[in-house]
């Protein structure tokens, strides 16, 4: 049995900009990471047009960048690059920013100039990627970033550190160095209590670690997840209770427990019906990496990236109660993997129209 989508707003967007959706109580802020700048807008399902909207200009492009980020009130943007995190306000003006190791991991001087070129600023396949999140009070900031920083001892060896920082002058409120850790990617995906966040950091394909952190409004604490190397952290429910991991070895989704990172369930991509224009014998779909929570009963999923070679992309609902995959279907064609933003609505691309995003609901 099929889930019907129906539309509810369209969104104008750039084409081929990066898009992400930070959830925060309260609000949900949709980011579209441009070359030149990052366009911020809060999600509105009844007038997204005429919501809050600033677009912060960026200090460098979109290819060196990480995943950067914006506080919930639009104030300012955090800029993950690979010899900074810097921190700049709707016009533009830098707040501060935190130099640390290069990361392409070559021994150099921190602030890179024209004399002593970095090779991340001729090529931009060298460069790795951290990422960053700030606190639904915009007070905070977590940030994955390779080390030393430009403040440490010069004996200081290279390697990897997550911490946090005052959003206010970016000094080190919490670190915890990874020496064993060498991540070429990271996002951070936050808990709804606005409390706890996850960093989930990529070492290669198959290996991945997960770390959660927690401020309690006077100290820090950080833990590594207990689970095996190669689950990817896709989503974090609304209710706060689990989370839902992709295997990397397996292909397989499983829903586990916030408290301790326990099974609940394993959704087998077995249980995937074979696209309708596949012949038998092709490889079966499997799941993609950007799966989320419609609900905190529901989970939100796609076989996009398979999908892609007959050009018809499917998303699916899971229930939490019945494992079992239900294909939704759209009044018009979709691109991509949809974005969950929680609350029974969903973002999706348009195939025949890349400019656009569109708000669906299956209610």
């Amino acid at each position: 049995m099929s889930v019907q989508a129906r539309s509810l707003v369209v969104v104008d967007v750039p084409e081929g900009a990066r898009t992400r959706v930070f959830r925060a109580p309260g609000v949900r802020v949709l980011t579209l990471r441009e070359d030149t700048c990052l366009d911020a807008r809060i999600v509105d399902e009844a007038a997204p047009e005429r919501g809050p909207r600033v677009r912060f200009p960026a200090p460098w492009p979109a290819l060196l960048s990480g995943e950067d980020c914006v506080s919930p009130d639009l104030s300012y943007a955090v800029f993950v690059g690979p010899h900074s995190v810097r921190a700049v306000a709707a016009d533009g003006t830098p707040r501060w920013e935190l130099f640390h190791q290069c990361r392409t991991r070559i021994p150099r001087t921190f602030v890179p100039d024209e004399e002593t070129p970095c090779p991340c600023d001729r090529d931009t396949d060298v460069a790795e990627t951290g990422s960053a999140h700030i606190t639904p009070d915009g007070k905070l900031v977590w940030a994955h970033v390779a080390t030393p920083l430009a403040q440490d001892p010069p004996e200081t060896p290279i390697g990897e550190a997550w911490l946090l920082l005052d959003a206010v002058d970016a000094s080190v409120i919490h670190r915890l160095d990874l020496p064993d850790l060498f991540a070429t990617q990271s996002h951070h995906v936050p808990h709804p209590d606005g409390q706890r966040v996850a960093v989930c950091l990529g070492s290669d394909p198959y290996d991945v670690t997960v770390l959660w952190g927690s401020w309690n409004g006077h100290e820090a604490t950080t833990r590594r997840a207990e689970t095996a190397p190669g689950l990817v952290l896709c989503d974090i429910s609304p209710d706060g209770d689990e989370y839902v991991t992709l295997d990397l070895s397996t292909d397989n989704l499983t829903r586990r427990r916030v408290a301790d990172d326990s099974e609940l369930t394993e959704i087998d991509y077995t249980q995937l019906l074979p696209h309708p224009d596949a012949d038998d014998a092709e490889e079966p779909p499997v799941w993609d990496q950007m799966c989320g929570y419609l609900n905190a009963t529901t989970l939100l999923a796609s076989t996009a990236e398979l999908d892609d070679q007959w050009g018809h992309h499917r998303h699916w609902t899971i229930s939490t109660t019945d494992p079992t995959p239900r294909e939704i279907t759209y009044p018009i064609p979709v691109f991509g993997a949809p974005i969950p933003l929680g609350d029974n609505t969903w973002l999706t691309r348009m195939e025949e129209a890349p400019q656009q995003l569109r708000l669906w609901t299956d209610s």
